[in-house]
């Protein structure tokens, strides 16, 4: 083939082109590209084969004419796809003779090592393997001796002090040690049983029905919750621990002392609205903002504060607007305290969101009114809320009653008045404030959850359309909070997350056994076809044999009571 002219080599590379991929192509029309136009005229004529062609480019042409395709002359230009790769091979040294002669032995060396391991790999643990390892364990070999002696009375031997209170159970079958219809498995064998019991992930629930059916030891529940908490896949698929007991806001005292603000939309119409709530009274202010960049945010806050006055706290999430050097300048420039909310966890600026709920149905059901938004925050403003103990956000925010239509069915005279027990107020909103916890708490199950600094953890990674556990180490507790500060190491830098985000990580102990996959199931080690020749086969299971339970005690003869009149006593 070296000696090929250059139009043989051409031809050459699209009859191996075109054998390679037989399967793919025969019975299917397809599109031969080559750079080398020549070839169309020999390859795609209608009329037949040139007759002027080398006896070798007819025959490559005979052996297209089984297949439907069209050929097709392409620019070197444009057929960079195929042409780097032909050039791409003369940057390689060629090997040497005494270098494939090594791979080829090498490789078959591995192929032959494969086909060990596919056959060894799926051999499950066979009752008579069981039987072999039984003998060689020094303390179910204690046990099988006290099976044929018999039992002490006090158990003085610590290594029987598991089985010892279990004795009655305990029989053998064929060299095997039965505890009630359960294999009892030696050590050497006990990390094979659990990698097959863990083998679908089930979970430590299932693992332990399983277990309960088939095979036992001395712990092995503990050994199946500790295989578990350390295997990555199990701890990445993991549900949401659950929630943890309702954290309220301390109730604010005075108007302003606290507020929440959220973004809701983009919505129906097209546009964002910025949503400021006030946490003593509930009162509302609603502004269209298009964009929402940081600088806008300011801005629409900046007139809230010059119009209501200056709240002592502000509460947000952690969107782009909030976390910017222009809204931090803001909060600097009139003393506002900044706080944020978890990321991902919208409960905790519930304040807002639950007004964002009450705006977005609002507006489907008047947002085809011209002043729609000012109607809709009159009315909430003017309502009494059963969070405020029968009191209006107005009340408690002016200290009066707003002036609405409704108000024109009294006469001039009446007097409708607006007096609000500070004291009474407080004492509702604690009692409030319980009742909401107690429901919250029943509803979800909640259970305390609290994490030391250092302790390792896992947190929920939030990316786009998918979440995920990251490990990590509790740094600190933010003060009157149940957020913590978490150092995680995947990402490099320090996140905030809600408890409910977070969830209690077991640490990879050094010495859990390597033949126990923790993570991959790994292939077992290739073994020589020596060592295969030396496995001696399973020997038939003797049938109809009855186990061997506990050895019979020695009976006396029955000595009969005969009575005699002339003794009195015996």
């Amino acid at each position: 083939q070296r000696n090929y002219s250059q139009i043989e080599k051409e031809a050459l590379a699209l009859i191996f082109a075109v054998q390679k991929f037989h399967r793919m192509l025969y019975g299917r029309k397809f599109t031969l590209q080559t750079d080398h136009k020549p070839l169309v005229a020999i390859f795609g004529s209608k009329n037949g084969i040139p007759i002027y062609s080398a006896s070798r480019l007819q025959r490559w042409a005979l052996i297209l004419t089984n297949y439907d395709f069209d050929i097709q002359y392409i620019n070197t230009k444009s057929f960079g796809q195929a042409d780097v790769l032909s050039r791409l091979i003369d940057e390689y040294p060629r090997p040497t003779e005494d270098i494939l002669i090594a791979n080829i032995s090498t490789d078959t060396e591995c192929y032959i090592n494969s086909i060990f391991n596919s056959v060894l790999e799926p051999l499950p643990v066979m009752a008579t393997e069981i039987a072999e390892e039984t003998d060689k364990d020094p303390i179910l070999s204690a046990v099988k001796k006290c099976l044929d002696q018999g039992w002490p009375r006090r158990n003085e031997d610590q290594q029987l002090a598991a089985f010892h209170p279990k004795r009655d159970a305990i029989s053998e079958i064929e060299g095997c040690l039965i505890y009630g219809q359960r294999m009892i498995i030696p050590k050497s064998l006990q990390s094979r049983i659990l990698k097959t019991l863990h083998i679908a992930h089930p979970g430590i629930v299932r693992m332990k029905s399983i277990a309960k059916e088939h095979v036992y030891w001395p712990g092995i529940g503990k050994e199946i919750e500790k295989l578990v908490h350390q295997c990555e896949q199990c701890q990445g698929a993991s549900k949401t621990p659950a929630k943890t007991l309702l954290t309220p806001w301390l109730a604010p005292n005075e108007v302003f002392e606290r507020v929440h603000v959220d973004f809701a939309g983009p919505c129906s119409d097209g546009y964002t609205y910025l949503l400021f709530v006030d946490a003593f009274s509930k009162w509302p202010e609603v502004c269209k903002m298009h964009p929402i960049t940081a600088k806008d945010t300011v801005e629409v806050l900046q007139s809230i504060v010059y119009r209501l006055g200056i709240p002592k706290e502000i509460v947000s999430d952690n969107g782009r607007q909030f976390r910017s050097s222009e809204f931090a300048s803001f909060c600097k420039e009139f003393g506002i305290k900044h706080t944020f909310t978890p990321p991902y966890h919208p409960m905790s600026n519930g304040q807002v969101e639950r007004f964002v709920d009450t705006f977005k149905r609002s507006m489907k059901k008047c947002g085809q009114k011209k002043n729609w938004i000012e109607e809709t925050l009159l009315a909430y403003r003017t309502t009494p809320h059963a969070s405020l103990n029968g009191h209006s956000p107005d009340e408690l925010f002016l200290g009066r009653h707003m002036r609405t239509k409704i108000n024109l069915v009294h006469p001039e005279g009446q007097k409708i008045s607006s007096n609000v027990d500070k004291e009474k107020f407080k004492k509702f909103q604690q009692a409030h404030q319980q009742k909401m916890t107690k429901q919250f708490n029943t509803k979800h199950g909640s259970k305390l959850s609290k994490f030391r600094p250092g302790e390792p953890v896992y947190l929920l990674n939030y990316r786009l359309n998918k979440t995920e556990w990251l490990s990590g180490t509790i740094i600190e507790q933010v003060k009157n909070s149940p957020t913590y500060r978490v150092k995680v190491p995947a990402i490099g830098r320090d996140v905030h997350r809600h408890v409910n985000q977070l969830r209690k990580r077991h640490p990879i102990e050094m010495d859990t056994p390597k033949d126990v996959e923790t993570t991959q199931d790994r292939r077992t080690p290739a073994r020589t076809p020596e060592q295969i020749r030396q496995i001696s086969p399973r020997p038939e299971s003797p049938k109809n044999l009855s186990p061997k339970g506990r050895p019979q005690r020695n009976r006396r003869p029955i000595t009969r009571l005969d009575p005699d009149p002339d003794k009195k006593r015996y």
